[in-house]
C-alpha cells in the first residue's frame, strides 16, 4: 500500500486564529500533495485535551499537531501531572507562525508605569 493511503489529520488543541491558519495551510497542502487533510479542533483545558490526542495518536505519520505554548510550556509548570509527557511525546518539528498580543487598561490606572 502506497503512503499515504489515508487522509492526514491536523489536530488543533486550541481554536481562534489557529483554525483559520490551519484550514488555509491544509487546503494548500491538499492541492500540492493530492491528499486529503482533515482539521480537527480538540479544545479544552487550555490546550491539554488536544495535546494529549496528538501525543496518543498512532505513530503512522498521518497525524500532525499544532500545539501551543500553553500546553507545551505553561501547563507543565501549573499541573503536577499531565496526561502526556512534553519531553517524550511532543517533539517539535517546526514553528509555523506567531502572533502578537497586547494589554490594555483604563487611562486612570497610569499605563505609563509599565516598561515599554
Amino acid at each position: 500500500m502506497a503512503y499515504p493511503a489515508r487522509p492526514f489529520y491536523w489536530d488543533l488543541p486550541a481554536r481562534r486564529g489557529t483554525d483559520i491558519l490551519s484550514r488555509i495551510w491544509c487546503n494548500r497542502m491538499a492541492e500540492i500533495t493530492g491528499q486529503s487533510f482533515v482539521v480537527e479542533n480538540r479544545s479544552g483545558s487550555g490546550g491539554n485535551v488536544g495535546t494529549e490526542a496528538i501525543a496518543r495518536a498512532a505513530p503512522d505519520g498521518n497525524t500532525i499537531g499544532l500545539a501551543s505554548v500553553s500546553s507545551l510550556s505553561i501547563a507543565p509548570t501549573l499541573y503536577a501531572r499531565l496526561p502526556y509527557d512534553v519531553d517524550r511525546e511532543s517533539p517539535m518539528s517546526a514553528a509555523c507562525g506567531s502572533y502578537r498580543t497586547c494589554s490594555s487598561c483604563a487611562p486612570a490606572s497610569q499605563p505609563g508605569a509599565f516598561p515599554s
